[in-house]
């Protein structure tokens, strides 16, 4: 599939289990963080930051990982240095008032690179992301949740494989493709929740 021949509908994975048709999808600060079967309030020193960055609010995506972006930006030689940890992420009503999150140290790559070459591309923090297609949904073992048909706003396609390292990163935002691509449907919202599959 190429990256200008995709269209809606797209097939977004309801992982917080509490979507149904008729619901839109946008941004928003009400910063839960969720997993499976639970979900915890974002508790950040870093919220008048966020607001400031991004005033009208953030995604789902955006609530797990804004904390991770100014932890990591304020300490990045450390986390740098261990590319493995994952950023602990304070919460108001977790069981010990932090959940651990991975992989913060690539969504901050890719904020920073989007900031400083590519400051016209949404961020990754103010969208929801989808599948092409149906057929490639079971990539990250999603056909566990409830798969949604959903039209955005507005869109880009763009090759999640490329979100590896930092020249990947540069590709992925100027819109290339990897040879073997793997795409996602970057959202912007509002986004419609048009049919369940």
């Amino acid at each position: 599939m190429s990256l200008n021949h995709v269209g809606p509908p797209f097939y977004h994975v309801d992982r917080r289990g509490d979507l149904s048709v008729g619901d839109r999808l946008d941004l928003s600060w009400e910063l839960e963080i969720y997993g499976k079967n639970e979900s915890y309030n974002l508790d950040s020193q870093y919220k008048e930051m966020m607001r400031e960055d991004f005033p009208r609010g953030l995604s789902a995506h955006g609530a797990r990982y804004a904390h991770s972006y100014y932890e990591i930006d304020r300490n990045s030689e450390y986390y740098l240095e261990n590319t493995l940890i994952p950023t602990p992420t304070p919460v108001s009503d977790g069981k010990h008032n932090c959940e651990l999150i991975e992989n913060g140290i690539n969504e901050w790559l890719a904020e920073r690179i989007r900031r400083d070459s590519f400051p016209g591309e949404r961020s990754r923090l103010q969208s929801y992301f989808a599948w092409p297609n149906k057929d490639a949904i079971d990539t990250f073992d999603d056909e566990s949740y409830s798969i949604f048909k959903v039209e955005p706003r507005d869109f880009d396609i763009r090759d999640m494989n490329l979100l590896n390292d930092i020249d990947g990163m540069q590709g992925y935002w100027a819109g290339k493709e990897a040879k073997n691509s793997n795409l996602e449907v970057v959202m912007h919202t509002p986004i419609n929740i048009i049919d369940i599959c």
